[in-house]
């Protein structure tokens, strides 16, 4: 295959990491025990991470790690020295949703690589420019893109390199772009502690069903295809997955790339692992019924047979696929499922520890089913990869870079890592040498490389300078000194790369200080149930909300978070300024390609026009707000982070969807109860929208 992407592996553990290296994998990304978009994951320690670190560097792969969180101003600190780890451990990129936060990393730490996390939803070529502006060198692209939208983003911002994700588990809303966990139950996706709200099951005219359960993202019949358009990177997702599932994955893909071929024996072992049912996203359409799996949302395995009779205890089933004793088995049937493991196989009065495909055998069962049920074989008793554990494994050292300075009566050390610089003096009488370079010898050996026990490896780039009455070459120190000087310098500085909050309680953080803020709810389009403008084309300003500021009065347009046809979403925002000369406009900002618009929009209209960021485009601390006070023109406003757990006073009564998704479903705005809430979907421009209600 020409122009081959790199395979990128999900490594939710240390182990995962290991096997998918092992399996073919080009390169792999792994989350921190904090800032995580997948919190509960096995996410590795500081110790698995210089292990993962050194293997892959043998290996030749690539390590990215997944700082996609939104970060609170009270977690800056920790934020902070987690980067100055990074800093110092060298991986090859680091994945970020937070504006702020990527910001800090350009200013204070530019030997780490930005990629642009697919939480920031970057849909269209404006989003894609503004991310190469801000420093990244990488986008994440969301996952609701047609192969076609991809190919033109690609081919018009080509100095930012791409990836797609090609596997996995989907998200039902636009990627980065969910408020229902966060907001139902105040576990935040963007935070990533997401309850999988859309993976529950509401009702349907009376009738249970999994509305909202995305079928898995397998696009390996289109791989040459997508590797045509010029992505980098096919990603595969699953940090929360096993290593066994991760292994076959990377398998499965590797042998694809390098063959053309799809291996259907891989296929199977991957969707022992884990496997909903698949389907190709949203590449080709948007259509519910290719998406969605109404029945049930989890794991489904392979087709094992049909139950022909029943007995007590017993089935007898047509085996479609060869089982084995401790094999796992499952019947789905009304949404849930009954799962067992296999212990006892018999045909007719004989024992047996397997069973080959083709044969009818009797197999137990948990209970009494029907015939004609389907069973799914659901886990194979011999996928499980030995354990790998980090003490096992080399480490990769911190990088640090140390200037000694040597005087008559002491020597200076000064510590300079990432952000954080140390100096400290050790005195001693300097004496001549009787053999030469020895000291300088014995101070290039002791202070260049240290790795005490149970400590990460500290690799310094060491500088030694003597004041100018010294000759460096001609000079001693007792061994005694310089042993007893280095572990002083080392301890403080491990000492310095402590967590600083590693032992505190994570405070919940305190509404950003904006309030002049107003309610959000005035701002919303009147006579509409939703808080910003879909469809710009013949829209009457009567109907908008309006503004004062400053004795200035503003018609207020918040722009839909998607913009999918962004070209034409903004020639006719454009023109609805052009046709209203006596009117000011007042723009809410949803999504950062919108910051593009402002900066264009800014320059034409200068001062009647002004902007607010809205509730999509997060705002979570003060460095993002003040990145935006720097980037957009004209900004009045900043609202802040919607799922702050310290809601801020301007969202009261203000009631937003849940979920902002491509999916067009079949039944125009359906009504769904889920235990005491009511959910709508309402379809607008090519969206669908969920809002939720207390039932009355």
């Amino acid at each position: 295959m020409k122009n081959k992407p790199e395979i990128l592996a999900p490594a939710g553990s240390l182990a995962a990491g290991i096997y998918a290296i092992k399996a073919g994998a080009d390169a792999i990304y792994t989350g921190l025990p904090r800032f995580s978009a997948r919190a509960f994951a096995n996410n590795p320690s500081l110790q698995e991470l210089s292990a993962l670190r050194a293997f892959s560097q043998a290996q030749g792969v690539k390590l990215n790690i997944a700082f996609n969180t939104l970060i609170r101003d009270t977690e800056l600190e920790e934020a902070r020295y987690w980067l100055r780890i990074l800093s110092m451990l060298r991986p090859d990129a680091v994945i970020v949703q937070d504006l702020g936060l990527a910001d800090l990393i350009r200013k204070d730490f530019p030997n780490l690589t930005l990629h642009a996390s697919t939480q920031l939803a970057i849909h269209n070529t404006d989003g894609a420019r503004l991310m190469a502006e801000l420093g990244f060198s990488r986008v994440i692209l969301a996952r609701e893109l047609e192969i076609a939208e991809i190919k033109e983003i690609i081919q018009k911002v080509p100095e930012i390199e791409y990836e797609v994700f090609v596997s996995g588990a989907m998200c039902y809303s636009t990627s980065g772009i969910c408020l229902a966990s966060g907001l139902m139950l105040g576990r935040s996706a963007n935070r990533g502690v997401c309850a999988q709200v859309c993976r529950t099951w509401q009702e349907k005219d009376k009738k249970k069903q999994y509305t909202f359960s995305m079928r898995d993202l397998m696009l390996i019949e289109h791989a040459e295809e997508l590797a045509k358009t010029g992505i980098r990177s096919f990603k595969i997702e699953g940090r929360m997955k096993s290593p066994e599932y991760v292994d076959a994955a990377v398998r499965l893909w590797r042998k694809k790339l390098d063959t053309r071929r799809t291996d259907p024996q891989l296929m199977e072992k991957l969707a022992l692992s884990f496997m909903r049912n698949t389907g190709e996203g949203h590449i080709k359409t948007h259509k519910e019924q290719e998406l969605i799996d109404t029945d049930y949302p989890g794991h489904r395995g392979l087709k094992l047979g049909t139950i022909k009779k029943v007995a007590e205890k017993e089935a007898l089933v047509h085996l479609e696929q060869e089982i084995h004793i401790r094999d796992g088995a499952g019947i789905i049937e009304k949404g849930e499922i009954t799962a067992w493991a296999i212990k006892s196989i018999r045909k007719n009065q004989t024992k047996l520890t397997q069973a080959q495909k083709g044969m009818q055998v009797w197999i137990n069962i948990p209970k009494k089913f029907a015939e004609q049920h389907e069973i799914r074989l659901l886990s194979a008793h011999d996928n499980k990869l030995p354990e790998i554990k980090a003490s096992a494994l080399e480490k990769a050292p911190l990088h640090t870079k140390i200037n000694i300075t040597i005087y008559k009566d002491r020597l200076h050390i000064k510590l300079d890592f990432a952000d954080k610089t140390l100096e400290e003096e050790y005195y001693h009488s300097l004496q001549k040498a009787a053999e030469k370079e020895i000291t300088y010898t014995k101070l290039t050996q002791l202070f260049s490389y240290y790795s005490p026990a149970g400590q990460i490896p500290i690799k310094a780039e060491l500088t030694i300078n003597a004041e100018d009455s010294i000759n460096i070459t001609r000079i001693f120190y007792p061994p005694s000194f310089l042993k007893q000087t280095r572990r002083a310098i080392f301890s403080l500085l491990y000492k310095n790369l402590d967590n600083p909050t590693s032992t505190q309680k994570h405070s919940q953080n305190p509404p950003l200080n904006t309030p002049s803020i107003p309610l959000r709810n005035t701002l919303s389009p009147r006579d509409s149930n939703l808080p910003f403008v879909t469809d710009y084309t013949n829209i009457d300003t009567k109907s908008l909300a309006k503004l004062t500021i400053k004795n200035k009065t503003y018609t207020v347009i918040p722009l839909a978070p998607t913009t999918f046809s962004y070209k034409s979403t903004y020639s006719q925002l454009h023109n609805i300024i052009e046709k209203n000369p006596q009117e000011n406009f007042l723009i809410g900002l949803n999504n950062p390609a919108h910051i593009l618009w402002a900066k264009h929009l800014a320059t034409i209209y200068q001062q009647r026009i002004a902007f607010f960021t809205d509730y999509l485009l997060y705002n979570s601390n003060h460095l993002t707000e003040n990145l935006y006070k720097h980037i957009i023109p004209n900004l009045a406003f900043s609202y802040p982070w919607i799922e702050s757990p310290v809601k801020h006073p301007c969202y009261t009564d203000f009631n937003p969807p849940i979920f902002y998704s491509r999916v067009i479903h079949n039944t125009k705005e359906p009504l769904l109860t889920q235990k005491e809430k009511t959910l709508t979907i309402i379809h607008k421009e090519n969206m669908s929208y969920t809002l939720v209600q207390q039932k009355k």
